[in-house]
């Protein structure tokens, strides 16, 4: 029973899903009244999402002396109210299908509500910006501590959603990033319901509507062809990329059928869900600056081609679908500047200095990618051949938001392929470093458009219902695999992983404030002791790193150099014991401490538990 508890959510687990469901919930409500009677429902999570980002940015930089917690009390009661206005005005708040979404989804909810950090990129990036806000109450500026996540001018749309949820409980929620980011997913599960039942031209069964919901949570989840688990369960924001890049294109779609039928005021409404999911992209992250140009482009040439739609009341709409995201990505980078924060941008070479000789290397990694990921790439490149068919001459609406996938695939992988031999080193760009996972933001895209191609190819065939059988084989599976791969899913009990969370907590009660500490990992790759950095900050400030990467001969005098006061040993090899002279058991690990002589004192060693080398230990 006790192994079985430990997979489940405790009291102040419980705590965070809640706070972070009634966040998501103001979000909603938000979204409702803005979007308007005319809106696309399921997008009004990302358009509430998008209209937050901007009140809380433009407030943080135009009134730097306002407290975000007053915001955020606002922020709530505005919510309250809000909510109460599109009831009353829709006659319902949010979209039909959300208890249902719910009761489907709830053991891979759970499961992941108790889940607790355990990636590279939490631990260098997100979880410090969320606490920043938690702790700071206010954005980095000149005047403020420093943020010590590896790029503090990032923008803080998905931190955002962390720290308000925190200020509901009172307490930092840890893992608020991978259960928002876990909810929208379900979320957007919705959208292709709505995509679903606009293929087959139906309304569903009572029993039906289970089944659709089943089905469109394992399309947006498992099934889908772009579902990478680490980059899900967890605070990274490559699920709100992928799903606002998504649904910018899906409302933009929308947004072109609505124009073709004449109906204005909904082509009106849709252009600005799309504007606010496009502004969502653009402020996730600065590497999404191409998707900014990207989507707009697709969009625009996809309704440029349809026969019906006039160009001047596209161009009209496209300032709305363009003019939010600009205004505010121009907005943060100028305030960084100002400010003197790290903006990280890419850097271009000059024309002569682009590396074209590895380019042959760059396309054979990017050629090998492409057969590895067979299901997205694929999908892809039938999108550009339908997308292709249409723009030489429009045939119907899955041609037309099949050439906005196509479109944006294109530029978006001409961009990146750019990028490897323009602004990245030698390295990363001959294996194209990351190209998948950039791959990835296009996913839900793409999806998005094969789930309605699907949609329309089985009522042609089968005919506009989904059998019984289909209905209760898709809620099975969706509720029930989260559970027959619970280990895939918490992936975060990873025993060394776990090690050092607990050392961590101790060495946060044991280590007197300022000390500074050397984190030494000579035979790891860096992860361990990025962790324990965050774990002991900021009674413990790590003056060095030492890990397989280093020259170890080279850390000795580097050691001497930062005279740190206290050092943690993960893992131990000739140089190491060399260097600190004192016994150090085997499998463990150490905290030292350097006495007024200059020689080391072990003060209390920590046995792993579950594994003998930590090298060895499957990830």
């Amino acid at each position: 029973m006790s192994l079985v508890l430990s997979y489940l959510p405790d009291f102040e687990n419980l705590l965070g899903l809640a706070a972070v469901g009634a966040v998501m919930a103001a979000l909603m409500a938000m979204g409702a009244l803005i979007g308007g009677r005319s809106r696309f429902q399921e997008a009004d999570l990302w358009t509430g999402w998008a209209v937050v980002t901007v009140l809380f940015t433009t407030s943080g930089i135009y009134l730097p002396a306002l407290a975000f917690s007053w915001i955020a009390y606002l922020l709530f009661g505005l919510a309250m109210v809000a909510g109460w206005l599109a009831w009353r005005r829709d006659g319902q708040l949010f979209p039909k299908d959300l208890g249902r979404l719910v009761l489907v989804g709830l053991p891979l909810i759970l499961l992941v509500s108790a889940m607790v950090p355990s990636q590279w990129d939490e631990f260098s990036q997100w979880l410090w910006s969320a606490k920043y806000l938690f702790e700071v109450d206010g954005l980095p500026s000149a005047d403020r501590p420093v943020n010590p996540a590896s790029f503090p001018a990032y923008p803080y749309t998905l931190p955002l959603v962390t720290y308000l949820a925190s200020r509901l409980t009172g307490f930092f929620v840890e893992n608020g990033g991978a259960i928002f980011n876990t909810l929208t997913l379900l979320l957007f599960g919705l959208t292709l319901v709505r995509l679903i039942e606009r293929g087959l031209d139906t309304k569903s069964s009572v029993a039906g509507r289970w089944g659709l919901v089943g089905l469109g949570l394992l399309l947006a989840t498992l099934l889908s062809p772009t579902f990478v688990r680490k980059l899900v369960f967890t605070a990274y924001a490559e699920v709100g990329t992928t799903t606002a890049v998504a649904m910018a294109g899906i409302l933009g779609w929308l947004m072109i059928e609505a124009l073709a039928e004449g109906n204005r005021r909904t082509a009106a409404a849709l252009a600005l869900q799309s504007g606010l999911a496009l502004l969502l992209v653009a402020n996730l992250k600065q590497g999404n600056l191409a998707l900014l140009l990207c989507l707009p482009i697709a969009i625009g040439i996809a309704g440029w081609r349809h026969p019906q739609v006039r160009l001047h009341e596209l161009l009209r709409l496209m300032i709305l679908v363009l003019g939010p995201a600009v205004a505010l990505f121009m907005i943060w980078k100028g305030y960084t500047e100002t400010e003197g924060l790290a903006f990280a941008s890419m850097k271009v070479r000059p024309f002569d200095e682009w590396q074209f000789h590895i380019l042959p290397l760059t396309l054979a990694s990017v050629a090998k990618v492409i057969s590895q990921k067979v299901g997205y790439f694929g999908g892809m490149f039938v999108m550009v051949y339908f997308g292709f068919k249409a723009f030489w001459r429009y045939r119907d609406a899955f041609h037309s938001l099949a050439m906005i996938a196509g479109l944006v695939f294109l530029g978006y992988n001409l961009f990146l392929i750019t990028a490897y031999i323009a602004v990245f080193g030698g390295g990363e760009a001959e294996r194209a470093a990351s190209y998948w996972r950039y791959n990835t933001h296009l996913g839900g895209l793409m999806w998005a458009a094969a789930v309605y191609g699907l949609a329309l190819l089985y009522k042609k065939r089968l005919g506009s219902a989904l059998p019984g059988w289909a209905n209760g084989l898709a809620v099975a599976l969706m509720v029930l695999l989260p559970v027959i791969l619970v280990n895939k899913v918490r992936f975060d009990r990873h025993p060394v992983k776990q090690h050092v969370r607990e050392v961590g907590g101790e060495l946060r009660q044991m280590l007197p404030d300022g000390s500074r500490i050397a984190l030494i990992d000579p035979t790891g790759t860096g992860e361990m002791p990025l962790q324990m950095r965050y774990y002991i900050y900021p009674v413990g400030i790590e003056v060095a790193r030492w890990n397989l990467f280093n020259n170890h001969e080279d850390m000795v005098p580097y050691l001497n150099k930062v005279a740190p006061s206290h050092a943690w040993i993960h893992s131990v090899n000739a140089v190491v014991e060399r260097y600190f002279r004192t016994p150090l058991p085997d499998r463990s690990s150490h905290l030292l401490e350097r006495r007024p002589d200059g020689t080391w004192e072990r003060l209390k060693s920590w046995p792993y538990v579950g594994y003998d080398d930590p090298t060895q230990v499957k990830k």
